[in-house]
């Protein structure tokens, strides 16, 4: 029996770190750093990592994998993103290294628009721009690259939220699929496709995406390869690390 080596800055995956397995695997969720991996199955690449990430990067390789996302631009150039303003009306603008609700700002007026560009004028090529959809529900699905969706929540918008245009951890509250109010889409076959094709291309083998959705379409609004994990989030991967990942060697 082999002990599971975790790769992580997230704290909250550390019960995963007392999982055997019969044959020797590494995880990295969200560490890009070096390891010496000798002789290990290793899930999750340094640059599969890295593209996840970065937001411009990440946009690319969606891009690429020509899966639903947002339309984009990442640009120094101040008339080419007026121009995507002017054409999509509603924006967000997101750094590159944005987490947790810091470094996202949300442009629905010209004036803001004219505003933001101002004040990040040194850094715009930091910043992913993308077309706000305002779809109503919110998932987080934990994506294998072989084995397809493996656990997936909703995020819920609390009754008292004053920012409603964006979820994170101070507003929202994360609900589980035997709940009602989860909703489970009627194309998550096509969620987990896209989110399969993202991982190939990008050189992934378990993550986390969050998926944007109304009653007909979705976008995926990012990859995170260092996903919180609570209680139940951790049995979910424990249970999926040996039904996948226990086979002898």
């Amino acid at each position: 029996m082999y002990k599971i080596r975790i790769y992580s800055p997230n704290k909250s995956c550390a019960p995963l770190r007392g999982l055997y397995l019969n044959q020797p695997i590494v995880l990295r969720l969200g560490s890009s750093k070096e390891h010496d991996t000798t002789g290990r199955r290793v899930l999750n690449s340094i640059d599969g990592i890295r593209i996840s990430s970065d937001k411009r990067k990440s946009s690319r390789i969606m891009d690429q994998a020509e899966v639903h996302h947002a339309e984009w631009i990442c640009s120094s150039d101040k008339d080419e993103l007026m121009n995507f303003y002017q054409e999509h009306e509603v924006v967000i603008c997101k750094r590159y290294n944005s987490c947790k609700g810091n470094g996202i700002y949300y442009i629905d007026s010209e004036g803001k628009m004219i505003d933001w560009i101002d004040e990040h004028d040194d850094e715009l090529d930091k910043f992913v721009i993308e077309k706000y959809y305002n779809f109503n529900r919110e998932y987080r699905f934990h994506v294998d690259r072989v084995h397809g969706i493996f656990y997936g929540c909703r995020k819920l918008l609390k009754n008292d939220a004053e920012e409603r245009w964006h979820r994170h951890d101070s507003n929202s509250v994360w609900i589980l699929p035997e709940n009602p109010k989860f909703k489970k889409p009627t194309f998550i076959d096509e969620i987990e496709s896209d989110c399969m094709k993202y991982m190939e291309e990008a050189g992934l083998d378990i993550c986390a995406f969050d998926i944007k959705s109304n009653d007909d379409s979705f976008i995926i609004l990012e990859s995170n390869t260092a996903p919180c994990l609570g209680p139940r989030g951790i049995e979910m991967y424990k249970n999926h690390l040996l039904k996948y990942y226990n086979e002898s060697i």
